[in-house]
């Protein structure tokens, strides 16, 4: 919650592999509302509900790498993209491309 509060005009963040980002760290994620670009590729911890928190409250998200997270569907993916709007609709294909599949 810190990083959401101190660093309000982040665009980009990458945290592959972090095994320490999980759905809490997701709430906070969740308040960098500048957010365009974020990597959590191989967060172990990090769920579904965490990745439909980020991207209901990162509304300008453009890129969103989520290979190696097994804990986040491609069916779920495909739903959260057919349900939100994205800045860059360019980049849904790849949101769901880097998913892994139940």
């Amino acid at each position: 919650s810190a990083l959401a509060e101190r660093c309000t005009r982040l665009h980009e963040l990458h945290l592959s592999g972090c095994a320490r980002v999980g759905d809490d760290s997701a709430v906070a994620l969740a308040r960098l509302r500048g957010l365009r670009t974020l990597d959590l590729s191989g967060c172990q911890k990090i769920s579904e509900a965490g990745v439909e928190q980020i991207a209901k409250g990162c509304t300008g998200l453009a890129y969103l790498n989520l290979s190696g997270c097994e804990r986040v569907g491609r069916r779920f993916l495909m739903h959260l993209i057919s349900e939100l709007r994205f800045s860059d609709p360019a980049h849904t294909c790849e949101r769901g491309a880097r998913a892994r599949d139940y």
